[in-house]
């Protein structure tokens, strides 16, 4: 038997289902699912021994993608430039976002023809490609191209991805699990080449391009989806339905995930809607049967699958996603494929799979862009990268359309790759841990975008003939903000051309129907560092965008070119700012608890006035002090002239002491003359009684002073009765007084203390 035919005979073997879709479980040659750890497709559901089983919901919030070709295809902390494959790289790569919040780490080991593990699948696959082609596996590191970078000769002479994986994810309470991509089309070109990158394809791709989508596709050039394998031959589902055993089989994985978006065709054009949806449907069952199968009593294994975040990109992959549920998919990532999306159908997704965790999914770039692409088959380096507050609003909007989570995808890709000379920064690690705390996500600036994506291409041509129709998925704020024209920071909407924008092109945008004013400043929004990446200077065009016009959900903008030669639209974003107020409290908290404290506020006066009456709940004294900073220097000054009152009345009980006078008559003779303050009230009677339980800290004052003399000093200014209140408390720390109530300063006095 040759060795093909007894792949052939293998998969054929494991994959009776597949070909045949059956349901019946006598007509598969897979055991029904075990008893322990069993998964129902449909609620509550029998299992094999009759018992019900509950579905369990998938508990995770943040997955994140490692596709392996970064770790040695990307210069980073831990990779020199041209450096080759090695496990410590993996093993990296995975620790680098262990402390960020991620609690399910999906690896792509691989295109997913060739395992990227220790397989039985076509075991003697290397062995195969080296007679075939003459070359050596062990030599791949010194050539050109991908396989220069040493994957396949790690597995081998005996690595394994997966077990690497499993055991580094243990060690940091991460859930592993594999995202096979499911008919990656990534340089199948070489499939019938003696070149090291036909490492890439496997013997059934080798052996049958009969079985390709297009058997034609090596004489085209560039990125070619149709190069993949047609899905509607039994033999390739079977062949991967025995990767996905495999993989459930032999290693201690939480899941799986099916990518069917490397790449979204999977069949030819002549093959009906309906075989399609059945075919897929019958191979996710059966990946189903296979985990429950695996399952170990209390550990339940979850299978995903990462599909277009845009419903009618469904069908042509036969994607049903309430029979894909029914079928027994837990986790649904909606993903834009190359892009972080704002627009979704992630809302819709959740009404059809209620009990399904569903998720969206963001990478590092927000849409195609021909300002700096450079001609290249492969990557998205010329791309605009998502900025901080791009992340923040995506993942609001996910919230808010009822997501249980969000994944990262290509996010290592801020790092050069692939030959690009784009600006370089190393991944914002730092957004993750905010991605899904909502009430964070709620306070920060908006940034939204439109662009050219992989599946939403609504930027476009702008004729005088026709005005160009864009829709902004966007969230309105919990405190609205009122007159933008008269803000210091107004929210604005910008147009990006393809073109340069002379004073010939007018431009009337409309938002919602309201006709918005045109802006001077056209600047980036939020200091985002990737901004140059969207347009050049004279390629981008402002207008205030008032708050009233912005809608929950989807709006609409309308731009009508009025004069000046036609433009091709390359981005459109508004940013949103989130209007802060500085509001510190001057007052103990016992006054706080009785609503006698007083709020000093800086910040816009429309916020302020927005926000008044919340301020008044709780203050007897509500005090506007100016713009944003000007609440917190206020509260310096009334701190000052606090603290200085406490000095003086301890220094006078003290001072009355000394000369022989009574302490109570020396607190109340002041209370009732022209050397009356409140702090008698609060502070007297402790001093006299040296009752220094804590209502406020002295250390806690003392840090107020010493920021009163830093600002004092950078203002130029000598603050010489301020300076020795500082030595006082000083002391009175010093003496053991730091956590006692700031009454204690008149330990401070005491000859003893000083000394």
């Amino acid at each position: 038997m040759t060795p093909l035919r007894m792949i052939l005979a293998f998969v054929l073997g494991i994959g009776t289902s597949v070909m045949a879709f059956a349901d019946d479980p006598a007509a598969s040659p897979i055991p029904p699912p075990a008893a322990a750890g069993s998964h129902s497709s449909d609620g509550d559901a029998p299992n094999g021994d009759g018992a019900s089983r509950t579905r369990i919901k998938a508990p995770f919030r943040l997955i994140y993608n490692n596709d392996t070709t970064n770790t040695a295809g990307v210069p980073s902390p831990w990779h020199k430039d041209g450096e080759p494959f090695s496990e410590e790289m993996l093993i990296a790569s995975i620790e680098e976002v262990a402390d960020h919040g991620v609690d399910a780490y999906m690896l792509s080991p691989g295109m997913g023809w060739v395992p990227w593990w220790q397989s039985d699948v076509d075991p003697d696959f290397y062995d195969w490609w080296q007679a075939r082609t003459g070359l050596k596996v062990a030599d791949a590191p010194i050539a050109s191209g991908f396989a220069a970078r040493g994957y396949d000769r790690y597995v081998f002479e005996g690595g394994d991805m997966v077990q690497v994986l499993v055991d580094t994810c243990r060690r940091h309470n991460m859930a592993p699990f594999v995202s096979l991509r499911l008919n990656d089309v990534h340089l199948q070109e070489y499939y019938n080449r003696k070149h090291f990158n036909s490492l890439v394809s496997c013997r059934l791709y080798v052996e049958h391009p009969e079985w390709h989508i297009d058997p034609q596709h090596a004489k085209r050039e560039g990125y070619y989806k149709r190069r993949g394998m047609n899905w509607a031959v039994p033999e390739v589902r079977a062949y991967k339905l025995a990767l996905l055993t495999e993989l459930a089989e032999k290693y201690d994985l939480a899941g799986l995930e099916l990518d069917f978006l490397r790449d979204d065709t999977l069949f030819c054009n002549e093959t009906p809607h309906t075989q399609r949806v059945d075919t897929i449907t019958h191979f996710v069952r059966d990946v189903r049967k296979v985990l429950d199968r695996t399952a170990v009593p209390a550990k339940p294994r979850y299978l995903c699958v990462r599909i277009p975040l845009e419903i009618k990109r469904h069908s042509a992959t036969g994607l049903d996603v309430a029979k894909l549920h029914q079928a027994g998919v837990d986790m649904f990532n909606l993903s834009g494929w190359y892009h972080t999306t704002q627009r979704t159908d992630l809302a819709a997704v959740r009404k059809l799979v209620p009990n399904a965790a569903v998720y969206l999914e963001m990478t590092h770039s927000t849409g195609w862009h021909p300002h700096f692409v450079k001609p290249s088959k492969y990557g998205t380096q010329g791309d605009p990268r998502t900025s901080d507050h791009q992340f923040y609003t995506t993942a609001l909007l996910a919230h808010r359309n009822g997501a249980d989570g969000l994944s990262l995808f290509n996010f290592v890709y801020y790092r050069s790759h692939a030959g690009s000379d784009v600006p370089v920064t190393e991944p914002p690690f730092r957004v993750l841990d905010k991605l899904n705390d909502v009430p964070f996500l709620e306070r920060q600036p908006r940034y939204y975008m439109a662009a050219g994506t992989s599946y939403f291409r609504q930027i476009g041509e702008l004729k005088q003939t026709a005005p160009l129709r864009i829709e902004l998925d966007m969230a309105r704020s919990t405190a609205p903000r009122r007159d933008e024209a008269q803000s210091d920071c107004p929210a604005r909407l910008r147009v990006h051309t393809l073109q340069a924008l002379t004073t010939e092109h007018r431009i009337a945008v409309t938002f919602n129907g309201t006709p918005l004013e045109l802006c001077d400043d056209a600047s980036g929004f939020f200091e985002n560092p990737y901004d140059s990446m969207i347009s050049p200077r004279g390629h981008r065009r402002a207008w205030i965008l008032p708050d009233d016009v912005i809608r929950d959900g989807l709006n609409t903008v309308v731009l009508q070119l009025e004069s000046g030669n036609d433009l091709r639209v390359v981005y459109l974003d508004a940013g949103v700012p989130v209007q802060y107020l500085d509001a510190p409290i001057s007052g103990s908290s016992e006054q706080a608890r009785r609503g006698e404290v007083t709020t000093i506020v800086g910040g816009p006066r429309e916020a302020f006035d927005a926000c008044r009456d919340l301020m008044d709940c709780f203050s007897a004294k509500t005090i506007y002090a100016g713009p944003c900073g000007a609440g917190a220097k206020m509260k310096l000054v009334s701190n000052l002239v606090l603290g200085l009152n406490r000095a003086a009345l301890a220094e006078g009980l003290v001072f009355a002491r000394a000369i022989g006078l009574d302490a109570d008559a020396a607190l109340e003779m002041p209370m009732g003359s022209m050397a009356y303050s409140r702090i008698m009230d609060t502070k007297g009677r402790k001093m006299v009684e040296g009752d220094f339980r804590t209502q406020a800290r002295l250390s806690q004052h003392l840090k107020d002073i010493r920021l009163i003399l830093e600002a004092a000093v950078a203002a130029g200014e000598d603050l010489p009765l301020t300076d020795t209140h500082r030595r006082l408390l000083e002391a009175a720390e010093a003496a053991g007084f730091g956590d006692a109530d700031n009454s204690a300063i008149i330990r401070a006095f005491d000859r003893k203390t000083t000394e």
